[in-house]
């Protein structure tokens, strides 16, 4: 059973993807489109449109979901060194974060 998030997530992948030229939908393999219809939830209701994309926020597995497929149909090799690179400087900001939060002498210091 595919978790409640990435059921929500497939449903909205879905309505972003009718948001794209033919040419471009057809380079998203068949197989791949047809595992988000087969996985989604059918109680969930998303819709978007063009005037709308940046008003409506995607949920975070949604947008994990677009990256990787704009990263393996859509970008050039260039593009996708950089986007791997903002990615992994995210992550080490984001572990940072979580270091000085979650530090070890903030824990057992005295107040």
């Amino acid at each position: 059973m595919i978790k409640d998030d990435y059921a929500r997530a497939y449903v909205e992948v879905l309505a972003c993807m009718r948001l794209l030229k033919k040419e471009d939908y057809d380079k998203i393999p068949v197989k791949l489109i047809k595992y988000f219809e087969d996985n989604k939830d059918v109680n969930y209701n998303f819709e978007i449109d063009c005037n709308t994309l940046n008003d409506r926020k995607l949920s975070e597995e949604a947008n994990a979901i677009n990256l990787y497929i704009y990263m393996n149909y859509f970008s050039t090799e260039a593009r996708n060194k950089k986007i791997r690179y903002i990615l992994i400087e995210n992550e080490k900001k984001y572990q940072e974060m979580l270091s000085k939060k979650y530090s070890t002498d903030k824990l057992f210091k005295k107040k």
